[in-house]
Order: structure tokens, then C-alpha cells, then sequence
């Protein structure tokens, strides 16, 4: 059996000088690929992302997408043998390694995906339709409903937190600023896949003093607005409430439900596409109908 977990999000248009049609946009995109197959790839320096349309979706039923990541020829893995040399993967011209999500984006707001290891996160088709269509939308995480109130408690008293960042080119430069430019090591701001930072007051430090405001600000930045930069969120403060020191992991506390899927026949790596949006269309149905969406905290809560 596949494991995966069904991941949600809030999405949302992201150019307030424009407005966005989901329907037409998509529309337009599956008429651009039939028209021309290489419309659904777009490739920048090392980011290469591939988009299929599945279903357009209306205003009563998803719009359903595969998203793949994948990868240039100097980023594709290796095949080994026993008796053998190491040797590159033999595919033709066009061919790529892919890694393979599922999206759903619901037409009031909501979006999930199937995650895995390596499943590419919906931050990919935002990029993607920016560069391919010049349409901005962003997906923004959905936490468990008590996720924002135990970190709304922490603000200002955090003692520690584990980051780690990735790089990839379609979350944009690390150094441009904001909560980025405060956490990430002035001496790592070059080609580095993943940069992992840890925050920490010290176990033998005094227990009233806390990280400097600047960087506690600048970690709930990163909660509310870097959500496909961040492979790693863990942060620790003192609760006024109870004088505990808590631990809270972002990625941990996402809304998000555990699904299992027989492999597909022809692919074994992969279940089958159909069970895949039957399940994701269920959770959003279950999640909607027991009030869980409505109740679910979204990052940009913690600036209220």
C-alpha cells in the first residue's frame, strides 16, 4: 500500500490589481496544452515544473490538477548495478524524472494535495502559472484549529526554534529580504540546497530571557508567508499561562488526514489517479461537513 497524507490549504488570488478566474484560467491552460504538449513545462535555470490538467472543475466540483517536479539533466539521480560503474539514467530528449502530486483546488477557497517524500507543493503551480500564463495565486497552510492559539501564546517568548530552508529557485532569492534576510546565514546565501538554522537561548541560560524581537518576528513571518521555503518549523517558548516552556512543530500541526492507496497497475510507484481525487474530494467533504475547514487556523491569523 502507498501512504499519503492529504494536505490542505487556503488559496487565493495574490495580484490585487487584477482579478483572477480560476475556471477560465485553467480552461485556457488545458487549451494551450492540447494545442502544444511542451506548453505544460516551464523551466528556469534548475527548476523545471510540468503541469496536467485533468479537470477544469466548475462552481460545483474541483478543479483537479497533477503537478510534477521535475528534473534537468544534471539533476537526475544515478542508476547502479552490481558488477557495474555508476551511470547516468538513460532517457531520451524530452524525457525527465518527475515526482508527482495530486491538487484539488475547491472553488470557495480551498485546495489539497496528496504529500509524500517527494511530492511537490502547490508553491510549484504558482510559479508555473506566473511564468506561463502571468496569473498570480498563493496557497497558504491550513493548521489544526488549537495550532494558532498555542502560538498566538508564544509570541514574544520564544526560546528556540529549528528552521530549515530550501532554495529552490521558485520561492524566490533567500537574501531579498523580509523574515529571510534576518535567519539566513549571511555566509550560505549562495547555491546551497537546503540551509538549516537552530535558534536557542541555551538549557543553562537564564529562563526569562527570550530571542531578540527581531527574530521572534521574523520566525512568525516565516509561519505566515514561506510556507514552500520551509522543510522544517519547530519553535519553543514559554506559555505565560502555565510558565512551561512548549514545543510547537508547524509542519506536524498541519491540517491534514492520512489516506492509503493500492498501486496502480502500470505505474507501482504510483496509486491511481481516480482514487487519488475520489479520496482528497472526500476528506475536503468530510472536513467541510464537521466544520473543521471553517474552524482550521491559516498563518496569516497570527498577525490578529
Amino acid at each position: 500500500m502507498l501512504k499519503r497524507k492529504i494536505v490542505f490549504y487556503r488559496w487565493l488570488p495574490s495580484d490585487p490589481q487584477r482579478s483572477f478566474d480560476l475556471h477560465r484560467v485553467i480552461g485556457d491552460l488545458a487549451s494551450y496544452i492540447a494545442a502544444d504538449p511542451t506548453y505544460a513545462i516551464t523551466q528556469s535555470n534548475e527548476v523545471a515544473t510540468a503541469v496536467e490538467v485533468v479537470d477544469v472543475g466548475n462552481e460545483n466540483s474541483p478543479t483537479n490538477i497533477i503537478l510534477y517536479a521535475l528534473r534537468s539533466p544534471e539533476n537526475r539521480p544515478l542508476q547502479w548495478e552490481p558488477g557495474q560503474p555508476i551511470s547516468a539514467i538513460r532517457l531520451e530528449d524530452g524525457q525527465y524524472p518527475a515526482d508527482v502530486t495530486h491538487l484539488s483546488i475547491f472553488p470557495n477557497g480551498y485546495a489539497a494535495q496528496d504529500a509524500h517524500g517527494y511530492a511537490p507543493r502547490p508553491g510549484r503551480f504558482s510559479f508555473f502559472l506566473r511564468k506561463k500564463m502571468r496569473e498570480k495565486i498563493s496557497f497558504e497552510p491550513l493548521f489544526t484549529p488549537d495550532m494558532i492559539e498555542r502560538m498566538r501564546h508564544l509570541k514574544g517568548r520564544l526560546r528556540g526554534a529549528n528552521i530549515a530552508f530550501t532554495q529552490a529557485e521558485y520561492t524566490g532569492e533567500p537574501g531579498g529580504g523580509g523574515s529571510l534576510s534576518v535567519l539566513w546565514p549571511q555566509a550560505l546565501r549562495q547555491k546551497v540546497p537546503i540551509v538549516r538554522v537552530d535558534l536557542s537561548m541555551g538549557k543553562f541560560g537564564p529562563r526569562d530571557r527570550y530571542l531578540d524581537e527581531v527574530v521572534d518576528d521574523a520566525v512568525f513571518e516565516l509561519a505566515e508567508n514561506a510556507n514552500d521555503q520551509i522543510e522544517k518549523l519547530i519553535v519553543r517558548g514559554k506559555n505565560p499561562q502555565t510558565g512551561v516552556v512548549e514545543e510547537v512543530n508547524l509542519l506536524k500541526n498541519r491540517l491534514q488526514m492520512e489516506r492509503e492507496f493500492v498501486p496502480s497497475r502500470d505505474v507501482p510507484s504510483l496509486p491511481d489517479r481516480s482514487e487519488v481525487f475520489f479520496a482528497i474530494d472526500q476528506a475536503y467533504k468530510e472536513f467541510y461537513r464537521n466544520g473543521v475547514l471553517d474552524r482550521a487556523g491559516h498563518a496569516q491569523l497570527l498577525r490578529e
